[in-house]
Order: C-alpha cells, then sequence, then structure tokens
C-alpha cells in the first residue's frame, strides 16, 4: 500500500460505499459517537437487549477509519497495565481475578458472534507465545509465571515452554523459552468492523458517516448538520477524543507501524519454520523495544516494533 492510506487490512477488504450523513435534527434513545469497535459492539448489544431501542450512531468518517480498521489484527485477553493498580480498586484482588475472566471469554465471544452473524474475518484462535531469546529474559519469563501463579493463573491460562516445545509449535532464531497462553485470536480488523457495522444498520441502528461531532453536552451531541437529542450520549471516539472541547487532554493516541511481507508458499513458511503456524501472535522483547510478528490470513508475515514507555512495567 501506498504512505497515507488508510491502512492495509482496509485496503486487502476495500473500502466500503459510504452511508448517508446526518440529513438533520434527530431524537433517539442513544447516541453513540464514534463507529469503531467500542461504539459497534456497544449498538449491536444494546440492540440484542432492547430491538426497539432508538439508536443512532454519528461518524466523523465511516464506520472503522480509526484504530477499529488499522492494527495489529487480534483479539487478547491481556490485561493492560498493572493488576497491583487495577486491585486497588474497591473490588480488590477478586474484581481484578472477575475482569480477567471476562477478557478470556470475550476471545471467544468474539468468535460467537461472528459465527452467529456470518461475519468472515478471519478468526484464527492460535494463542500467543512471549519468547526469551536470552537468558536474561528467560529468567524474567520465569519470574512472570511465578506471579501469574501467584494470582491463581493454572497452566491452562499460561504455561512455560522449553526451548524444544517451542521448536514444536514454531522456530525462533536464539530462543531459550516462552511463555504460552492460548487466549488470543488472529482476525482481519477491515472484515470485522465492517461486519459488525453492516450487522447493526440491518437491526435498525441509524449510522450516519462523514458526520463530525464538534461537542457533546448533556442530551445533545451537536454536529454541523443539527442535533441529535437522546438522554444518553455514549462517546466512544478514543483516539479521536482529543478532537473534542474539553478533552484535549483526556486521551493521549499513540500508534506503531507494521512492515508485511507479500504472500508467501508453502517451502519458505517450512524454512523459516512457521509451517503450522496459523492464529499464533509472538511477542518478544529488545531493551527498549516491544516487537511482535502474526501471520496474516493472506500467508503474509506481519510484524510490529513499538518503542516502549518509560514508566511501564517492561
Amino acid at each position: 500500500m501506498r504512505n497515507g492510506e488508510v491502512s492495509y487490512w482496509w485496503q486487502a477488504h476495500g473500502i466500503p460505499p459510504r452511508r448517508p450523513s446526518l440529513p438533520g435534527s434527530a431524537e433517539a434513545d442513544v447516541c453513540i459517537v464514534g463507529a469503531g469497535y467500542t461504539g459497534l459492539w456497544t449498538a449491536y448489544y444494546l440492540k440484542r437487549a432492547d430491538p426497539g431501542l432508538r439508536v443512532v450512531m454519528l461518524e466523523a468518517a465511516f464506520a472503522g477509519y480509526g484504530a477499529s480498521g488499522r492494527n495489529g489484527g487480534w483479539v487478547t485477553a491481556g490485561l493492560p497495565g498493572s493488576r497491583a493498580r487495577y486491585a486497588a480498586s474497591p473490588q480488590g484482588r477478586n474484581g481484578v481475578r472477575e475482569l480477567e475472566r471476562q477478557l478470556r471469554g470475550t476471545v471467544d465471544e468474539v468468535g460467537r458472534v461472528c459465527a452467529a452473524e456470518g461475519i468472515d474475518a478471519g478468526l484464527v484462535k492460535g494463542g500467543t507465545l512471549t519468547v526469551a531469546t536470552s537468558p536474561a529474559q528467560d529468567t524474567r519469563l520465569r519470574h512472570q509465571l511465578e506471579q501469574e501463579r501467584s494470582w491463581g493463573d493454572d497452566s491452562e491460562v499460561v504455561r512455560y515452554l522449553t526451548k524444544e516445545e517451542l521448536a514444536e509449535r514454531m522456530r525462533v532464531a536464539g530462543a531459550v523459552g516462552a511463555l504460552y497462553s492460548p487466549h488470543c485470536a488472529r482476525i482481519q480488523p477491515a472484515d470485522l468492523v465492517a461486519g459488525l457495522a453492516d450487522v447493526v444498520t440491518r437491526a435498525g441502528v441509524l449510522l450516519y458517516e462523514a458526520t463530525p461531532v464538534t461537542s457533546i453536552s448533556a442530551g445533545r451531541a451537536r454536529t454541523a448538520a443539527g442535533d441529535v437529542r437522546a438522554p444518553y450520549i455514549l462517546r466512544c471516539t478514543e483516539g479521536f477524543t482529543a478532537d473534542l472541547p474539553g478533552q484535549h487532554r483526556t486521551l493521549l493516541p499513540m500508534n506503531s507501524s507494521m512492515i508485511i511481507t507479500g504472500p508467501l508458499g508453502d517451502e519458505a513458511w517450512k524454512s523459516i519454520g512457521w509451517a503450522g503456524v496459523r492464529g499464533l501472535y509472538v511477542l518478544y522483547r529488545t531493551a527498549d523495544r516491544l516487537e511482535s510478528a502474526r501471520r496474516s490470513p493472506r500467508t503474509s508475515v506481519l510484524a510490529r516494533a513499538g518503542d516502549l514507555i518509560s514508566g511501564l512495567p517492561h
């Protein structure tokens, strides 16, 4: 793809025809601002809970234009951040365990919805490998495993692989050992977000594209075409939140880049030791970078390298 295009995923899927913009002021039971994963999943479950609910969605570009259509392409149960910080909440340690249980269940729920709604998102649940390529990294992996066990995670959640066990799954040059968790799936994110948009609109959600929201206040989302009034206004703008008045410091958008190979043949997969790898997501760290790789539905390798943020656990 050329620099400046939306994403590799949308290039593979094809940019969808634009839906109509908001024609004028409207009223609804719920107004959702932003048609990415957050907004679309919210609309999906609202309509399942109450099919008669009047739901209006307002999207500045098109459904999935933002991070939902340009991400690493996996559904992971990994808990973002520190367990200790979550445990400081009123729910404590039990709340953290329940949150992690729900995250693991969500990976399977995405697969269930795709099957039930006929969304072909190339989903393959292959798990996550975190690979150590030095003795020091291996020591940290084993310490991490001890921490997982202290929180009650058994081998069904995460387990250690020796370099010989790892080699049975895939070959990684210089690998010493790895942690494996089955709770991660590969997806084609543009296929998923486009499928969700189709499903919710068929369910009666009014999705208006090319309709930027200029401000949100109690009971009202304002656009150039008119206001949408509703008892509930849900801000699902994620990385674009800072564009709204008064929200400049609410969220810090971040990104990383990916390199994607051309399609590889069977012999190439065998030569690099990835012949049996389908949905596996592979992570490894250098001193200052987090690097990952996975196999795409189109038999390519996608590799990502992102700078680690100072202050976050390595």
